[in-house]
């Protein structure tokens, strides 16, 4: 069973980066082409181990949609470069 989604999971993944990797103009290299789909699925993998995690802390859909909201709150506040404030320009803000 885990080995049939793991098959769908990376399917779905390649088409994914074969669809947007030549659109976006990255190289076209094999090597760099399978980096990003490990990346892709590095990410994937995290995230849906998280979210299993907070499904089974939660118990209740409604405890476990509060933990993901405020999970992905937190992912997204912290989530971003971090820029120091002497090179922010003046029409950034």
């Amino acid at each position: 069973m885990i080995t049939f989604f793991f098959v769908v999971i990376v399917k779905v993944e390649g088409i994914w980066i074969i669809l947007t990797y030549y659109t976006i103009g990255f190289a076209p290299s094999a090597a760099r082409f399978f980096k990003q789909l490990l990346a892709f699925f590095g990410v994937h993998q995290m995230a849906l181990s998280l979210f299993r995690f907070l499904a089974a802390a939660g118990r209740t859909q409604v405890v476990a949609n509060t933990l993901g909201t405020f999970t992905l709150l937190l992912v997204f506040v912290l989530g971003g470069f971090i820029v120091v404030k002497d090179d922010i320009q003046s029409w950034m803000i």
